[in-house]
């Protein structure tokens, strides 16, 4: 890659639920583009974000006096894409470092992507989203708590933690700058159970009672509830 004396660099940024794009100097990124957070979303489309370590700088942008030159995205790092898909991502940078007024924005460059894998709009105003990702029915429903750009990705990765296909999928989301985690509610509640026996005294027949509970019978209320966040990281690691 070539050097220059005016760029800004993107790096990518890792916690334990995902990992996202950042410019390494943000308050350079933006005075230097008209629209830094719309040419970070679309630099997301060419820059795989899942290899490099937390920090480690990704792509470079050009900067000139009239928006972006040359963008520059490092080996092992660019997404296996269409060349007019690329073209066509890169004119949208240009286009939002530039000002609405510069050019014809380009949206997809003839590429039809289905909704759900399209990044979500949220997504450009939040540093990461977080879904909910159901399966299954009833008392047996499983949720999992992903980090992801877009539907299509939430429901993949919900698919690659559960092992299976999704039995029944729903989906809740986005949840804007969330932190996945695993989370315990302790409910006590009020029941009343009924107990009939047969007895030679009232004592007798108190402690037979209460030896017999199955602790079942009729719910009342809920008296009080608590909760804690486990200290558990949620397994949502990128490959």
């Amino acid at each position: 890659m070539t050097d220059f004396a005016e760029e800004v660099a993107v790096v990518v940024r890792r916690n334990g639920n995902g990992s996202v794009l950042a410019y390494d100097d943000r308050e350079r990124a933006e005075d230097a583009f008209d629209n830094h957070r719309e040419v970070l979303r679309s630099l997301y489309d060419l820059v795989d974000r899942r290899h490099g370590s937390d920090g480690e700088k990704v792509a470079r942008l050009e900067v000139l006096d009239d928006g972006i030159g040359e963008i520059l995205v490092r080996d092992g790092f660019v997404r296996d894409i269409e060349t007019d898909r690329a073209l066509a991502l890169a004119d949208d940078m240009r286009h939002y470092a530039e000002g609405p007024e510069s050019r014809e924005l380009v949206t997809d460059g003839g590429e039809d992507v289905p909704e759900a894998e399209q990044a979500h709009p949220a997504a450009r105003n939040a540093d990461q989203l977080a879904w909910a990702v159901w399966s299954g029915d009833g008392r047996s429903r499983a949720c999992y708590a992903v980090v992801a750009d877009s539907e299509g990705e939430a429901r993949e990765k919900a698919r690659e933690r559960h092992g299976d296909p999704l039995d029944n999928p729903h989906i809740d989301g986005p949840f804007q700058n969330a932190e996945p985690g695993v989370f315990e509610f302790e409910y006590i509640t009020e029941h009343r159970e009924t107990i009939v026996l047969e007895a030679p005294t009232e004592d007798y027949a108190r402690e037979s009672a209460d030896a017999n509970r199955n602790y079942s019978g009729q719910y009342m209320e809920t008296l009080h509830s608590e909760s804690r966040r486990l200290d558990t990281e949620v397994n949502d690691r990128v490959e």
